[in-house]
């Protein structure tokens, strides 16, 4: 089988059911699975995850070849995103919030991406707290439910305001690629596909559609960046347990990744958050940065 015209699959364990038409190779840790790109009907990536399901192991990863240029990928993308925040050159700052209280505490102390409940009130409270700002916000309520409900539920949001939504991949792609097919919003796809590993959960989540893909430090995104273009590349949300560990999170991922510290709901706590960002721009120590910012003192101690 010619490398232009085949899948490659890793999958953890040796043990894998014998499957015609496949080349199979077994090492210690992983068993390589290369398939005719022919068995893989082009932009149905449901299809794609029932075949790699079919092989009862958890996929480590995955190489696509040519297949992958079948599908778009993200609409909006780092681009897009930066585009709507009018923010070009830096991380940006996100946070989960519970109430629409928390949620203008969150946007007054400088929060550029918030994840919320299904909630109106907050999608509206973002709408009139960036009157008081004067920046843009993106506000991504959390929609997760059977196609039908989640899209009813966009639709609802959106005649409040909201131009963008977060679902849970968890139980698959369906609520992403439904958003996809049929509302023209920012995607946030939430959490690990089953049976995949990080790596393979976010290049299959980009592919099918998602502007954001949640991921750790430790993923490596270089596999994506070869797949889409730079226009097409999705946002990485990353959680972060401190302030201190931003700087090292920007070395190892770069500028574009969401920095999500859900403890920080309060003004002066997202303010801390935004001086150690702007101090890890600047390349200075946070202890140095936060001599002169009182919120970024207080945080780091």
């Amino acid at each position: 089988m010619s490398a232009m015209n085949t899948v490659d699959v890793w999958v953890k364990g040796s043990r894998v059911p014998e499957i015609d038409c496949a080349r199979i190779r077994r090492t210690r840790k992983l068993t390589r699975i290369t398939l005719p790109a022919k068995i893989f009907s082009p932009a149905n990536i449901t299809q794609w995850i029932g075949i790699l399901h079919s092989f009862n192991n958890r996929i480590e990863k995955l190489n696509l070849g040519k297949l992958s240029h079948s599908l778009q990928g993200p609409c909006f993308g780092i681009q897009g995103i930066r585009q709507i925040l009018e923010v070009y050159h830096r991380p940006l700052l996100a946070c989960q919030v519970q109430t629409a209280e928390s949620c203008r505490h969150a946007l007054l102390g400088g929060a550029e991406v918030v994840f919320c409940s299904d909630v109106k009130e907050i999608v509206q409270q973002a709408s009139i707290t960036e009157h008081i700002t004067n920046k843009h916000a993106l506000i991504l309520p959390e929609i997760t439910a059977s196609s039908g409900a989640m899209l009813e539920r966009a639709q609802t949001l959106s005649q409040h305001g909201a131009i963008g939504f977060s679902t849970s991949v968890a139980g698959g792609l369906d609520g992403v690629l439904s958003l996809r097919t049929y509302s023209h919003s920012v995607i946030s796809a939430q959490g690990i596909l089953p049976d995949m590993s990080e790596q393979v959960s976010v290049m299959l989540s980009a592919l099918a559609g998602a502007d954001i893909v949640q991921a750790s430090e430790k993923n490596d995104l270089k596999p994506l960046a070869e797949l889409l273009s730079p226009k097409k590349m999705p946002f990485v949300r990353v959680r972060v347990k401190h302030l201190k560990d931003i700087p090292e999170l920007v070395k190892q991922l770069g500028n574009n990744i969401l920095l999500e510290l859900t403890s920080l709901e309060h003004p002066e706590g997202i303010r801390a958050a935004r001086q150690a960002i702007e101090a890890t721009m600047h390349e200075i120590p946070l202890k140095k940065y936060a001599e002169l910012h009182e919120e970024l003192m207080q945080a780091l101690n």
